[in-house]
């Protein structure tokens, strides 16, 4: 007998997370503003690469300035090689450093190609999960390490022939550049 109470018991419980899920689904393939609050960016993994895809509300306004505050020595930023988003750094003695960032926004996506990556790295940069793509040939190409910042809804990539460790150090020195006026 107590044994029929939890079998019906259990199935209650299997029809209501059924329905929830249904109703939760059903939501998610109707309305575009709840799937992307609930899913803000997507990570497809290929043969030959990685694509961030994001969905959400497009930002308004300018994105705020990042910088990496920890460079090696001898690195300043080039300003006149500022792209949109993406800021040059430069040392007379070694290879560039570059810092990009982009909003998660809808239509907004970024790309890595695995060709020439020996391995990715899974890290963490201030609480968040960061990727780093480690080059086959360290000689002649660029390490990069990746992350999306979920409270300020950017992602920030940093590309450089250096080390994952010296990568995943300057990562977690990206600061908010503070404006004067």
């Amino acid at each position: 007998r107590n044994q029929h109470v939890w079998k019906r018991a259990l199935k209650r419980v299997a029809v209501i997370l059924l329905v929830i899920s249904l109703a939760f689904g059903s939501l998610m393939v109707v309305s575009p503003t709840a799937r992307a609050t609930f899913i803000r960016w997507v990570t497809e993994w290929y043969e030959t690469h990685v694509t961030y895809r994001y969905a959400g509300d497009d930002m308004v306004g300018d994105l705020p300035e990042y910088t990496i505050t920890e460079l090696p020595e001898g690195y300043v930023e080039n300003q006149e090689e500022q792209l949109q988003v993406s800021f040059l750094y430069q040392s007379d003695t070694g290879y560039p450093i570059t810092l990009h960032y982009i909003y998660i926004q809808q239509g907004a996506a970024s790309q890595f190609v695995l060709d020439s990556t020996d391995e990715v790295v899974i890290d963490n940069i201030n609480g968040y999960e960061a990727y780093i793509f480690v080059a086959t040939d360290q000689e002649n190409d660029s390490n990069a390490i990746t992350w999306i910042d979920t409270q300020s809804n950017i992602q920030f990539t940093i590309q450089a022939q250096m080390s994952a460790d010296d990568l995943v150090h300057m990562a977690e020195s990206v600061s908010l550049v503070e404006v004067t006026k």
